[in-house]
């Protein structure tokens, strides 16, 4: 059947269309459209001496927004991983600019541990450029044998939203780092089951490869 795309019906069917498409475009995230040519960047140091650290496994968590009736929250859907260079320095895919894909990073290295990061501030993270995700670096401390400090990661490293085993694979290497530290550190039994359990539950995601 023919279309009159000029009866007064088809032109208010266009007006609308194209009313619901600039609202879509004004409400989309920053940078929603724009194309991205640059990657999550920083360096891995040591707090103390701020030298860089090669050979640091960095994480980056990707996540996604779901909200419902009653709330609305952020879930890790998957995360990638690299290794720092002679440099100190990694670099991560960004795969959309609206702050979440990645979101986060955190680093491991045996001997060391902590969580302090450099954080983008709230006009940073507004304008979703190639500044955003620069110099995020993260700072690692000596442990010290004696008195060893357990804290490494964060719980987003779960990823309880992932769907594959693919997805959570830097999680995965991830956690067995911190496992054998823990181990080599003489953690606690029950420090050791959690991150024990926690990779046995990435492990057990079903594969997507054919």
């Amino acid at each position: 059947m023919a279309i009159d795309f000029t009866s007064p019906k088809a032109k208010r069917w266009i007006i609308a269309t194209v009313a619901l498409a600039s609202v879509v475009a004004y409400c989309a995230p920053p940078g929603t459209f724009r194309r991205i040519d640059f990657e999550l960047t920083g360096t891995v140091r040591d707090k103390e001496t701020r030298q860089p650290i090669e050979g640091a496994y960095v994480v980056a968590v990707y996540l996604i927004h779901e909200s419902g009736l009653a709330a609305s929250a952020l879930n890790c859907k998957k995360t990638k991983g690299a290794y720092t260079d002679k440099d100190g320095k990694y670099r991560l895919p960004v795969e959309k600019l609206d702050g979440l894909s990645p979101q986060d990073v955190t680093a491991i290295k045996p001997g060391y541990y902590g969580t302090d990061r450099e954080i983008p501030n709230i006009e940073q993270r507004r304008a979703q450029n190639a500044d955003t995700y620069s110099n995020r670096d993260h700072y690692l401390i000596k442990q010290n044998p004696d008195k060893p400090e357990f804290r490494f990661g964060f719980s987003l490293l779960g990823c309880t939203f992932a769907e594959s085993r693919e997805d959570v694979a830097a999680s995965i290497q991830f956690k067995k780092i911190e496992l054998a530290e823990v181990k080599r550190l003489a953690g606690e039994n029950w420090l050791i089951e959690n991150v024990s359990r926690g990779i046995a539950r990435l492990e057990a995601l079903p594969s997507n490869k054919k």
